[in-house]
């Protein structure tokens, strides 16, 4: 496990790359690991391919306004409880009180002040429901050394392979989830859990109760893509089309 971060993840959106950079050094001297985007389809491409925490964003984008992106992350099953900080360059955009009606966590002005970013940040983690434990209390509670804990976590990976790729058979099929695969799902689940991946849990969450058709099975394949792409950067592993953040 070359590198196994247990940093919060921050999307920070904004076209400014000075306000980028800002923001960047203020999530980093709080001990948050900051991932950049610079408009709406690209934040939408990185909340897909990243364990992210907390979303913020400007309201204005070079592609439009962020209320797509907003109303994207609180229709989707594993980001609607994330966070949301807003960052506002003026006080009269038209969208801003639908914006705000969606549930976001703080409306912060432009130019930003670094104590209120801070504030906002340390807040919204409070209430910010973990993507993983941190390596040093998993291992601790488990009583494993560092390299056990890798070899957990890459079991784990097997298995979400293992879920994707019997997901897609059924996909193609146009099986819906049977008992067998359900088996594996809450299997899965339950590997997930002990060894810290809260947010790999909650993927496959919604799966384990009720009925689940054909019709759901796209969904299903899109978390568990998120999943495993989530854990190949906490093993530390590359991953392909990584993009510099």
């Amino acid at each position: 496990m070359s590198s196994f971060s247990d940093s919060q993840v921050v999307l920070v959106v904004d076209d400014d790359p000075v306000a980028r950079e800002i923001l960047g050094i203020l999530c980093v001297r709080r001990g948050y690991q900051p991932v950049f985007a610079h408009s709406v389809e690209e934040a939408a491409e990185k909340l897909s391919a990243y364990p992210v925490d907390i979303l913020v964003t400007d309201s204005a984008l070079p592609d439009g306004s962020v209320l797509p992106l907003v109303k994207m992350v609180r229709s989707t099953f594993y980001l609607m409880a994330m966070p949301i900080i807003i960052l506002s360059r003026q006080s009269g955009i038209d969208d801003l009180p639908e914006i705000t009606g969606l549930g976001v966590e703080r409306v912060l002005q432009k130019p930003v002040v670094a104590a209120d970013v801070e504030a906002a940040l340390v807040h919204a983690f409070e209430k910010a429901p973990p993507q993983w434990e941190g390596e040093s209390e998993v291992r601790r509670r488990l009583g494993l050394r560092r390299h056990e804990l890798a070899d957990l976590l890459s079991f784990l990976k097997t298995e979400l392979v293992e879920v994707r790729s019997r997901v897609s058979e059924a996909r193609i099929s146009g099986r819906a989830v049977d008992a067998e695969l359900r088996s594996l799902i809450l299997r899965t689940r339950s590997a997930a859990l002990n060894v810290g991946g809260h947010g790999i849990s909650r993927l496959l969450d919604i799966f384990t109760t009720g009925n689940i058709g054909a019709e759901d099975m796209g969904v299903l394949d899109e978390a568990l893509s998120r999943a495993i792409h989530a854990l190949t950067l906490r093993l530390g592993e590359p991953t392909v089309g990584d993009a510099h953040v």
